[in-house]
């Protein structure tokens, strides 16, 4: 799934470019960012749930701690006015842990006893695409100030979770492309200043998946430019059995370039 998505990114940009060239129009306004998030994990996991006491807590029973992970981002805006923007987003997250559960539990297909010795694992890798345009004329009329975008994006979530004990392995892996809903503002009060937010969400059947982002950045020299700020996703899946409802947020700080 990752490599289809990186994929399509390449053929819309290869795309994109000649008819951009021929027709004479500014050069892509390209964004692109690379930075390391601090994201702490809440909430609990099940695989083929068949009693409430079979929901895994996170922290309390898989011991699960705050992780540092990098992630990165590139936006394409387009001058060409009938074609979308393009923004992209990869967030990879790995959580591991050791820990002695206090009941019997059942994950997937095998049984867990109380005061077992288990080792977990939860990989939850989410990429976004988002197509959106920014509203018309609205950076004209407040002189560059302000601009928003609204569009709509497919996350795609890549979630493997895991738990042995001694011989015992039980697994499971899903991938789930989710469409949301995108909105995002950014507001320049001062030169070199800039803050950002960006809304992602959706709501069906008992889903849904929220995803919060905020950001400042700085200018510090031509097209480059240092960002801190904080994200948050709450995730409340279920899907081939495997039924999630977490949430991991945390501050993060990123260096780009904008040109």
């Amino acid at each position: 799934m990752k490599n289809l998505l990186l994929c399509i990114i390449s053929l819309v940009f290869l795309a994109i470019t000649p008819v951009v060239s021929q027709a004479g129009l500014p050069l892509i306004e390209i964004d692109v960012a690379v930075g390391g998030w601090q994201c702490s994990p809440e909430g609990d996991i099940a695989y083929n749930l068949t009693l409430i006491d079979d929901d895994l807590d996170l922290e309390d029973d898989l011991d699960f701690d705050d992780e540092s992970k990098v992630f990165a981002r590139a936006k394409l805006e387009l001058p060409i006015p009938l074609l979308p923007n393009i923004y992209v987003v990869a967030a990879p997250m790995e959580f591991t842990g050791d820990s002695t559960i206090s009941r019997d539990i059942t994950f997937g297909n095998e049984a867990f006893s109380a005061d077992s010795d288990i080792s977990s694992k939860l990989t939850l890798d989410q990429y976004d695409i988002a197509l959106y345009y920014g509203i018309p004329f609205l950076g004209l009329a407040t002189i560059g100030k302000l601009n928003i975008d609204v569009g709509l994006n497919v996350r795609i979530i890549d979630l493997e979770a895991e738990v042995v004990e001694g011989a015992t392995t039980e697994s499971e892996d899903i991938s789930v492309p989710v469409p949301m809903a995108y909105v995002a503002v950014q507001i320049g009060p001062i030169a070199k200043i800039s803050i950002e937010a960006e809304v992602r969400a959706i709501a069906f059947d008992d889903n849904s998946l929220t995803s919060v982002t905020g950001r400042l950045k700085f200018n510090i020299l031509g097209p480059s430019y240092l960002a801190a700020g904080y994200r948050y996703d709450d995730i409340d899946v279920d899907e081939d059995d495997v039924d999630i409802e977490a949430s991991f947020g945390g501050p993060f700080v990123e260096a780009g370039l904008k040109f």
